[in-house]
């Protein structure tokens, strides 16, 4: 049969399913990035390899099993490639996958490693692989850029990026991008991208400092939040609306103190004018508590209860036919309406109104789930706990990537804002690849479980169940996810959200 080349989403799906078992591979690394990847569930690694020869551009094939273990991806094969490790990783690494890449003999030994994490040590074979710049026209123009000198610069980046948490991820994916322009030779864009990013760490480092010790005092170089131009003004915007509605006589001190303000302002005195400001509202809400004086009554309440009597009374005759909820309430506190609507008093027949309503609601929801128990009990205990379990791990997972996209938003913000952290909010992206680790695997295990009788095929479907989950907190166990929580820009529950899910499937496993 004639090979069929896969498209990169099949491709994916076999590499993940790495996770749960070993998968017979054939990877032929070309020229200029051209590599061939083949991976197959049954068929022999020596046919993948004379399949992945043929097909590829490359002249060598390396052939055999892989799998993975949380974070690392081991390679076992028959034979190593020079460079086979590095090569593996790069190509992942394009498919949108960060394994540390572990290379292995039949017997288990190790031949050889590549990680992305140092990234010194990238930052070193940037320096080999660059090209010579020492052309006639370069020594022209002046001192040529020293690509070891980059180099020993990047090196030098790696503990403070280190040292950081949530801000770790973007600020390395910016280092990554600096390696990539001193090894095409780009070194005066390597050394702009390098001075951003150094600033950047810098900033970085400094405003985690703050934020770990909570700190109300701003870096000097950065203009506090609260006494920021556009913040400044959008409070004074605020102060002018509220004087359309309040009090006339007592805003004329309030109205005096906003116009000292805007002067401030316009001179760019921003504390003076943050301290004028709160003057000016404290003296406006000091006006309208003195000023203040009752609404004369209207119809409102009237008309709100004219609109409101016709289809209650629809609703209060439909619940006493149904029987539903509580009967007796229902109609107590209707009756109570109509009688305060007789005495005129519409604003209690209102309230009353809102509370029959709310006995109205609570009858229908009883009803309802009244009929969801009816409908559980005819499904057998274990089926519902693994249908609820689902649901569950399906909902947390939404969420955890709700919240990882509001701290993505969140530290853009504030990045944004400050001075020397616009390269981190360019690289922000990659916090939202950190879900893809806790992938569909879980809940298509559980949607089989449900669909399969009880005997061994469903026992086998627990364990590997169990097997997925175990991984799962090997991923939440990274120091990612143990520094998210508390990662000072926003709060999140992110890790704690995902152990308790994964604690209720297993739950529902062993009933």
């Amino acid at each position: 049969m004639a090979y069929v080349p896969m498209d990169t989403e099949e491709l994916k799906q076999l590499i993940m399913m790495g996770r749960k078992r070993p998968m017979n591979m054939a990877f032929n690394p070309g020229p200029k990035g051209a590599d061939l990847l083949i991976i197959h569930r049954l068929k022999d690694p020596d046919v993948l390899g004379r399949t992945a020869k043929k097909e590829g551009e490359g002249t060598k094939v390396a052939k055999g099993s892989f799998e993975i273990d949380a974070k690392k991806l081991k390679l076992t094969v028959d034979k190593a490639l020079p460079g086979l490790a590095k090569k593996f990783r790069k190509y992942l690494k394009e498919l949108g996958f960060s394994f540390k890449v572990e290379v292995l003999d039949a017997q288990g030994n190790l031949l050889e490693e590549e990680d992305e994490t140092e990234v010194a040590a990238t930052a070193q074979s940037a320096d080999q692989d660059a090209p010579s710049t020492s052309t006639p026209e370069a020594a022209d123009a002046g001192p040529a850029i020293n690509p070891a000198d980059l180099a020993t610069r990047l090196k030098a980046l790696q503990a403070p990026i280190g040292d950081l948490t949530v801000l770790a991820a973007p600020l390395k994916k910016a280092a990554a991008g600096v390696v990539a322009q001193i090894k095409s030779g780009a070194l005066e864009d390597a050394e702009a991208s390098l001075s951003t990013l150094e600033s950047a760490v810098k900033a970085a480092a400094k405003a985690q400092r703050g934020k770990e010790a909570k700190s109300t005092e701003a870096p000097a170089e950065i203009v506090p939040v609260e006494a920021s131009p556009k913040a400044l003004m959008a409070r004074a915007n605020s102060l002018r609306s509220a004087f359309d509605s309040a009090p006339g006589g007592g805003t004329v001190k309030a109205k005096k103190l906003l116009f000292e303000a805007l002067n401030l302002l316009k001179n760019k005195d921003y504390d003076a004018a943050n301290e004028e400001l709160s003057k000016a509202e404290e003296a406006l809400n000091d006006a309208a508590e003195i000023e203040h004086e009752p609404k004369v009554k209207s119809d409102v309440p009237r008309q709100k209860w004219d609109k409101t009597l016709a289809p209650l009374q629809v609703k209060v005759d439909a619940a006493m036919a149904a029987k539903t909820g509580d009967p007796d309430a229902i109609n107590r506190a209707f009756n109570y309406a109509l009688q305060q609507a007789e005495k005129g008093d519409f604003e209690s027949a209102l309230k009353s109104a809102t509370t029959t309503i709310n006995l109205l609601k609570e009858a229908a929801t009883s009803a309802a789930n009244a009929r969801l128990e009816e409908a559980e009990n005819a499904i057998p205990d274990n089926v519902a706990r693994y249908t609820k379990s689902r649901l569950n791990w399906i909902d947390t997972r939404n969420r955890m990537q709700a919240e990882l996209l509001k701290l993505k938003m969140t530290i853009d913000a504030q990045a944004n804002a400050i001075e020397g952290l616009k390269e981190l909010a360019e690289n922000t992206d990659v916090l939202l690849d950190y879900i893809e680790e806790l992938d569909t695997s879980l809940e298509r295990v559980l949607e089989d479980l449900v669909e399969t009788p009880d005997g061994p095929a469903r026992d086998d479907l627990k364990a590997e169940a169990r097997s997925i989950i175990s991984s799962y907190r090997d991923t939440l166990d990274t120091e990612f996810f143990k520094a998210v929580d508390d990662n000072g820009f926003t709060p999140t529950t992110i890790r704690t959200t995902a152990l308790n899910a994964l604690a209720g499937v297993e739950t529902a496993l062993s009933a």
